[in-house]
């Protein structure tokens, strides 16, 4: 099965926010999975979505450095 794309029209400010907001839930996701353990259900459910947003953020950051360098 293959994933749907949708791209985004951000401003700067927006993709500002976007970054410290998806980096304060990998934050929150890397303190579940070590309150819970990476085994236990959650922690296998917080790794799969924390690992979803660490490919978010590596867009983010390329977008945003881009638009500082461009």
């Amino acid at each position: 099965m293959s994933e749907t794309t949708y791209p985004l029209d951000l401003t700067i400010t927006e993709l500002e926010a976007l970054n410290k907001t998806v980096g304060i839930a990998i934050d929150n996701l890397t303190q579940k999975i070590n309150k819970h353990g990476a085994d236990s259900p959650l922690g296998r459910t917080a790794k799969a979505d924390r690992s979803a947003l660490w490919d978010c953020a590596v867009r983010i950051h390329e977008a945003l450095g881009e638009e500082y360098n461009g």
